[in-house]
């Protein structure tokens, strides 16, 4: 790692703006998409207005990186700059993808197919919740890559990162479960509609809606 006083202080800003993306901001993501479906009014725009805060947040970590250590990455890099520069790039398309996505659904007048909407949807939380928890390990080797003159110190800070990260995300985990166990679970139901038994039903005047991929009887609660 390059030395010099302006340089390490670039080298901190650069960690802990990608600590807080990644660590801090990746943890609340998970928290909002995962635990915080309940409060459905606030949740989504809480998590849009924490993908942007991380896209500024790696934006600038990795040009400070970038700008320090070199422009170019090659079979000669550090393992952390490999690992950094590949993360940076899937970071980006993860968070600018969530807001193309979010934006076009909001604002862009499109015919509603539920099981496209649902598919992205599962495609962006699974990928993001891979980078989120794959980039511990390269928080983890940038530790070590500052203090390189000090691995003991390097493997404590990555270590109490790691540990403090997972710890709060299991017990959340932990938590959901227990919380779920108490619900009244849903059960799937034994038949299926087609869609012209759907049509005829509507036809014949039941009072029917469709809710993702359920048809649900609302007869009983229209007046």
């Amino acid at each position: 790692m390059a030395s010099g006083s302006g340089t390490i202080i670039k080298y901190y800003v650069h960690g802990v703006f990608m600590w807080i993306s990644w660590a801090v901001i990746g943890l609340l993501q998970i928290w909002t998409n995962r635990y915080m479906r309940a409060h459905w009014r606030w949740n989504k725009v809480v998590h849009a207005i924490l993908g942007f805060a991380a896209l500024l947040f790696v934006l600038i970590a990795g040009f400070i990186a970038l700008s320090v250590g070199g422009w170019t990455i090659n079979s000669n890099s550090e393992l952390h700059a490999k690992l950094g520069f590949s993360f940076f790039i899937l970071g980006l398309v993860l968070m600018v993808g969530g807001i193309v996505a979010n934006v076009t659904r909001l604002k862009i007048a499109m015919p509603w197919k539920t099981k496209q909407v649902l598919l992205l949807g599962k495609v962006h939380k699974w990928f993001g919740r891979s980078i989120v928890i794959l980039s511990q390990f390269v928080i983890g080797t940038g530790a070590l890559c500052l203090y390189e003159d000090n691995p003991e110190l390097g493997w404590a800070v990555a270590g109490v990162s790691a540990g403090l990260f997972f710890v709060v995300l299991l017990s959340s985990e932990v938590l959901f479960q227990m919380k779920l166990k108490r619900d009244v679970p849903f059960e799937v139901p034994a038949s299926r509609m087609s869609k012209s038994q759907f049509t005829n039903a509507i036809a014949s005047g039941r009072k029917l809606v469709i809710l993702d991929d359920m048809v649900l009887d609302v007869e009983k609660f229209i007046d």
